[in-house]
């Protein structure tokens, strides 16, 4: 650990501290990932704990978990405590979850973004016995972490637009998405990260055999932007139209109003609804959400939207 602490902050640094108070306080002589969570709980103040405790998990819950899953040692380990290779590989993904990200840091979240990625290791384990799904759990750090820039929060507060623009539809971007639970949770995400750079967010509404109402195509043509999300389907049977199709047809309405529109398509969606060609589209997972919400932020700058200097 020690040629790797040097880019951790102070609180990734007290994360594994605590992680290996915890190892020795259940007797165990290594420190794997269900100490790293453990450790992660415990530091409280970092982005990790945050997001943890957002969706419910405490300390105590997490220590009981882990305890049932591979129990406590014999006796005290007085010898010099190691990671395991799922714990070198949580830190591993960690650091490149902060690569990912442009930070020249490992912090608390790029640890736990780390052990998400994993997955296999009891520290997951512990995070699905408690009944936080991993892909939430990413949802959660990406929320957290959606960049907020001066000028957007200035933006936010006083209703100020950039130079040109029209107070009314200058920072407004119509959200189409599907209303199943990927669709609504990728939605919700992408719902906060853009009111937290300074936009107004409006939606559509459930499919209609009917195609798009004339109710939703002047909501359409009052936003600056459409910001369109293509989910992939889940469950038996399910119909591809229902959970993917409206949203292509309210980004045809906003491409024939002249709207700029960011299509953002989950991996697996192409082949359901033949998107083929030299269309544009922003391609993700749940699991690589933040690098689309890089991307999409990238392309709001295209535009000529102002936030934060490139790192």
């Amino acid at each position: 650990m020690a040629d790797r602490s040097g880019k951790f902050t102070e609180r990734a640094r007290r994360v594994l501290i605590l992680a290996q108070e915890e190892a020795r306080g259940l007797n165990h002589n290594y420190i794997g990932t269900e100490h790293l969570l453990l450790g992660l709980v415990r530091e409280r103040e970092g982005v990790g704990a945050k997001v943890l405790g957002n969706l419910g998990v405490e300390l105590s819950k997490v220590r009981s978990a882990a305890e049932s899953i591979i129990g406590r040692g014999d006796r005290p380990v007085t010898d010099e405590l190691g990671l395991t290779p799922r714990a070198k590989k949580v830190i591993e993904l960690g650091v490149d979850e902060a690569r990912r990200l442009g930070r020249n840091y490992i912090g608390t979240e790029h640890l736990l973004l780390g052990m998400i990625r994993e997955g296999e290791g009891i520290g997951g384990g512990v995070l699905k016995s408690l009944g936080v799904s991993l892909e939430k759990a990413r949802a959660e750090v990406v929320r957290i972490l959606a960049p907020l820039a001066p000028e957007a929060a200035d933006a936010r507060k006083t209703g100020a637009t950039l130079p040109g623009e029209s107070p009314s539809i200058g920072r407004s971007v119509f959200l189409a998405h599907s209303f199943d639970n990927a669709g609504k949770l990728v939605a919700d995400v992408l719902r906060e990260f853009l009111g937290l750079l300074g936009f107004r967010v409006v939606t559509g509404e459930a499919y209609s055999p009917r195609g798009v109402s004339s109710k939703i195509k002047e909501r359409i043509r009052e936003q600056a932007i459409a910001v369109c999300i293509l989910t992939r389907k889940r469950g038996a049977g399910a119909d591809p139209r229902r959970t993917s199709q409206w949203v292509l047809d309210e980004a045809t309405v906003a491409e024939a109003l002249d709207k700029p529109v960011f299509l953002l398509i989950e991996k697996g969606v192409e082949a359901e609804i033949g998107i083929h060609g030299d269309k544009e589209y922003i391609p993700f997972t749940m699991r690589s959400l933040q690098t689309a919400m890089i991307k999409l932020l990238q392309g709001l700058r295209e535009l000529g939207y102002e936030f934060a200097p490139k790192d």
